[in-house]
């Protein structure tokens, strides 16, 4: 079974129609990746560092510090400390060509 979305944009004298997103031949592609508990911990820190919207408020937040990491430096002498964060994810994707077809199977799911 198929089904498209639609717009909400009405079609012009057609008071019970709207626009299709997509048109035969119209291809779509998409990719879901996956993260580990301690990459959105990571990645949280870095959003919550750089939409700090400033002002007064800022006076008692929280200082800006490096975000938690996972990297360390082989380095024992080094006063640098590293940043970033290393992940491995799963990775799953689909992509398909929109078809006469499926189309009308979509059409006729909708009536």
């Amino acid at each position: 079974m198929y089904s498209i979305i639609v717009l909400l944009d009405k079609i012009e004298g057609k008071q019970n129609e709207f626009f299709p997103p997509y048109v035969v031949g119209d291809s779509l592609y998409v990719e879901i990746h996956s993260i580990n508990p301690l990459a959105f911990d990571f990645l949280y820190g870095v959003y919550f560092q750089i939409t700090r919207s400033g002002g007064f408020q800022e006076l008692f937040a929280m200082p800006l510090t490096n975000s938690s990491t996972n990297l360390k430096s082989r380095d024992k002498n080094s006063i640098t400390n590293v940043a970033g964060f290393f992940n491995v994810a799963a990775v799953s994707s689909r992509g398909r060509k929109l078809t006469q077809k499926m189309a009308d199977a979509a059409k006729q799911s909708g009536d």
